[in-house]
C-alpha cells in the first residue's frame, strides 16, 4: 500500500527535498494538503486555476513521497497531448532522480518503448497522454495524477471507465473548472477519487443549489 505516515516535523522539513523548486506559500499549502489526503488514503482533486502551479504541486508531491518517504513509485501522469512536451520538461529539469519515461511518439516507437519497459521495469515515473495508455493497465500505480481532469465530467466515457479499472493507491486530479456546466460533474469526479457524496445528498444538494440561482435570477429581474 502507498500508505505513509505525515507528521507536522516531516511536513517542516518538505521544502529540503525540494530544493531545485521554488514554491509559493499557497503552493506549499497545497502540496501538504496533497499529503495529507495521501496520509489518510483519499484522493484530491487540486481545483486551483490555470497559471497557479498545479504542475510543481505535482512534481513537488511526487519529489517528497519519493525521497522522504521511499516510495519508489510506480507513477503515472496522464495529460492531454497539447501540453505532454512542458511536462516532460517540467518533469526533467525539476525531478531529475525520478527516472521518466515518456511514452509517446508513432506506434513504432511506443512499441520499443513498451519492449523495453516491459523487460526492465527500470523507472519510476510514465508520462503519457489519454488517447495512449494502452500500457498503463499493466502496472500496479502508486500515484495516478491526471491533468486537465474535467475531461472525466462523464461517468459514462470510454475514459471515465477505462481510468476507473486502473489499479491505482491514490489518484490525484488537476483541473481548473472542476465545474463545467453542473454538479453532475463534480460528482463524476468525486467518484473517480472515491470520495463520491451520496445520491441523495448530491440530489438535494443540486436542488438547494438550483433553487438558489432561480432566486438570484428571479431578484435581478426584478431590478
Amino acid at each position: 500500500m502507498c500508505c505513509v505516515t505525515i507528521t507536522s516535523s516531516s511536513l517542516s522539513f518538505l521544502p529540503s527535498f525540494l530544493s531545485g523548486i521554488q514554491l509559493r506559500k499557497y503552493q506549499l499549502d497545497g502540496v501538504k494538503w496533497m499529503t495529507q489526503c495521501l496520509e489518510q488514503q483519499q484522493g484530491c482533486i487540486l481545483g486551483d486555476e490555470m497559471g497557479l502551479g498545479k504542475t510543481c504541486q505535482t512534481i513537488s508531491l511526487l519529489l517528497y513521497i519519493f525521497g522522504a518517504h521511499r516510495v519508489k513509485g510506480p507513477f503515472l501522469i496522464l495529460s492531454p497531448l497539447s501540453v505532454l512536451e512542458t511536462w516532460c520538461k517540467e518533469l526533467s529539469s525539476l525531478s531529475p532522480s525520478l527516472k521518466l519515461i515518456c511514452y509517446k511518439g508513432d506506434k513504432r516507437k511506443r512499441v520499443e518503448i513498451q519492449r523495453e519497459v516491459l523487460k526492465t521495469s527500470d523507472f519510476h515515473l510514465i508520462l503519457t497522454t489519454y488517447e495512449v495508455f494502452a500500457l498503463s493497465c499493466r502496472w500496479q500505480w502508486k500515484i495516478l495524477v491526471v491533468d486537465e481532469a474535467h475531461r472525466l465530467k462523464n461517468q459514462k466515457s470510454m475514459l471515465h471507465q477505462t481510468l476507473t479499472q486502473f489499479s491505482v493507491e491514490f489518484r490525484v486530479l488537476l483541473t481548473g473548472t472542476p465545474i463545467q456546466n453542473n454538479l453532475q460533474e463534480l460528482y463524476s469526479l468525486l467518484t473517480f477519487i472515491h470520495a463520491a457524496p451520496s445520491a441523495v445528498l448530491l440530489k438535494n444538494l443540486i436542488r438547494s443549489v438550483d433553487c438558489q440561482i432561480l432566486s438570484i435570477d428571479w431578484a435581478q429581474k426584478q431590478t
